[in-house]
């Protein structure tokens, strides 16, 4: 008989359910709490990290996808290394939405660490088709690569934070874009070097972090990912390194920059925080010090693993989605007494300005006729229809308790 990769090993799935039986398939609320400060300023001397040469880019554009609610396109243009100062080709992908008029939205994704992008392009789909544009940076290298050291990993991740901040330099610009309403989305990898964007780069105003954890040190020793694991090893064979604490201070003199210590300068009440509770690949204890470093966003911790996560999806992606849609509401930020964007941007055009996020009510007949159309490609598939904030919900928390069972079968039975 022909052995067939399943996407989920089996293994994960007894794993995943003596988790929901172990936890009583409960998600736990986690509530910003009342008396919280606001974030810290950011220091100089940590801003001027991910600092760059604000010069105009002008990227090579090549339309790859268009379905009934957006075009998805691939630029490409060349920047120098904020820290060799070698130039680089950087590429990224767009999704401009064609749900809703005006300018609208746009969210940052930010990558897993390796694969060829499902996440992102899932999330791409997922945001344009509701009224949201979206984009995410390749990846330069390989960031596990044998080779590279912890000091090899800071100036990977500086470039990225760094690329990112600059591609958004240019799709802020767009006229379809509105720069006041500007998100993230990062998952595992994503959300780790999330949470350092969503510290330096002041036009994000809405961050939802999934799975991400603080101390990349003590991450990268008790992580039981495969590539993760052959790398700690090679690295601690090569620098003749014996447990955690030689390990730990070796990553730590070369990898400085650790979401630990941006955390405490993004506002916590712009992020959305899922916690995984069972979760050995970027370990829960780490994703616990990520969320007490931020200041105990708003959030949900789910009983699974990080692969077993993918029975949340759909739980996930509605929060996420409401979240965005409570802070975007009105053409605002959503942020409290946040301050104004250190970085100018050029006004809209005043007659090009509609009433943005219009209802979504014809999604479902744009989809069915996309997918009648010869030769359309399948899109990933989306939660149920979009609901309004309710009005009663507080700012800045979670949507109301109704979001906990999406009429989409998302959860499992005993959560529906």
């Amino acid at each position: 008989m022909q052995n067939v990769r399943a996407t989920v090993p089996f293994r994960a799935i007894l794993a995943a359910a003596a988790a929901l039986v172990a936890g009583g398939c409960s998600i736990d609320r986690l509530q910003l709490p009342a008396d919280y400060p606001g974030p810290k300023p950011l220091p100089r001397e940590l801003a001027a990290r991910f600092e760059y040469e604000r010069a105009p880019i002008d990227p090579e554009i090549e339309t790859i996808e268009e379905t009934a609610t957006y075009e998805r396109f691939r630029g490409a243009y060349r920047a120098p290394c904020p820290v060799t100062n070698e130039e680089r080709r950087v590429v990224f992908e767009m999704w401009r939405s064609k749900v809703g008029e005006g300018p609208r939205p746009c969210i940052v994704v930010v990558p897993i660490l390796a694969g060829r992008y499902p996440e992102c392009r899932h999330l791409g789909a997922l945001f344009s088709a509701n009224g949201m544009h979206a984009f995410f940076v390749h990846r330069e290298e390989d960031m596990l690569a044998p080779e590279n050291r912890p000091s090899d990993l800071e100036t990977i991740v500086r470039r990225a934070v760094v690329n990112v901040r600059r591609t958004l330099d240019w799709v802020a610009a767009r006229p379809e874009v509105d720069p006041a309403r500007i998100g993230l989305c990062g998952i595992s990898m994503g959300a780790i070097g999330g949470a350092i964007v969503a510290a330096v780069e002041p036009r994000i105003r809405r961050s939802v972090l999934i799975m991400g954890g603080g101390d990349l040190a003590g991450i990268v020793w008790r992580s039981r990912e495969r590539p993760v694991l052959c790398w700690k090893r090679a690295l601690a064979r090569r620098l003749d390194l014996e447990g955690e604490e030689e390990f730990a201070a070796a990553f730590r003199a070369g990898f400085v920059s650790d979401p630990l210590l941006f955390a405490p300068h993004v506002d916590a009440r712009t992020v959305l925080q899922f916690i995984a509770r069972y979760d050995d690949r970027v370990p829960t204890e780490n994703q616990w010090r990520l969320w007490e470093a931020l200041g105990r966003p708003s959030g949900f911790s789910i009983p699974c693993g990080h692969y077993t996560a993918i029975f949340w999806v759909g739980f996930a992606e509605e929060q996420a989605l409401a979240f965005y849609r409570e802070g975007f509401a009105g053409g605002g930020g959503g942020v409290p007494g946040r301050p104004a964007l250190a970085t100018p941007v050029p006004p809209a055009d005043p007659a090009a300005r509609a009433a943005p996020g219009a209802p979504l009510r014809a999604r479902d007949r744009q989809r069915a006729a996309a997918a009648r159309r010869p030769g359309a490609r399948r899109q990933p598939a989306l939660i149920g229809a979009p609901r309004e904030p309710a009005s009663s919900a507080a700012p800045h928390e979670p949507a109301p308790d109704a979001a906990l069972r999406p009429a989409a079968p998302a959860l499992p039975p005993g959560q529906r």
